[in-house]
């Protein structure tokens, strides 16, 4: 069997669909909801929220068309046993999926990635063969991300600026 190969823009959506397909999967197999944080985090909602999982996509271009593609997912599903030690490394303190809903909902990682795969392949395959699919994969997207429409604030070389997440890109004001 060989690899579907896709056009080069294709690859602009994949993060997003796995981090939508592993929001779905976590509250399937949990009950707890995360929300997203553009483009690729899932975060605890609270005060302060608190980092529970990332996405990391790689892909390889070759004439135009994407020949590879890996999703990495990293999932916090069990607090380590001294806490998390991770002094200034993190935008958001990270918080484990254990400390969120009983023990008895924590699913095991093989049964979170077979759940996730399981809604994510269709979900590109919709996105690639149906026009308007990666459209509602946004709309979908900007509805389980609380920041999108807020004013953010963040350090770009040294100074303090302040943007809307409204639209695909950033833009000032």
């Amino acid at each position: 069997m060989g690899r579907a190969r896709r056009p080069a823009q294709a690859a602009r959506f994949l993060t997003l669909a796995a981090g939508l397909t592993l929001r779905e999967a976590l509250s399937d197999l949990s009950g707890f909801t995360a929300d997203v944080k553009w483009p690729n985090d899932l975060i605890a909602p609270g005060q302060p929220p608190r980092k529970l999982a990332g996405v990391l996509t790689e892909t390889r271009v070759e004439g135009g068309v994407v020949d590879a593609a890996v999703i990495g997912l990293g999932l916090n599903l069990r607090t380590p046993a001294g806490g998390f030690d991770l002094p200034g490394a993190a935008a958001l303190d990270p918080v484990a999926l254990d400390t969120l809903v009983p023990a008895s909902r924590v699913p095991t990682a093989g049964a979170l990635a077979r759940a996730t795969v399981d809604r994510l392949v269709p979900l590109v395959g919709r996105c690639m063969a149906e026009p308007g699919a990666a459209a509602e994969l946004l709309v979908s997207f900007r509805r389980a991300c609380p920041m999108w429409g807020r004013v953010i604030r963040f350090v770009e070389r040294g100074e303090t600026r302040e943007a809307r997440r409204s639209t695909w890109r950033t833009t000032a004001g």
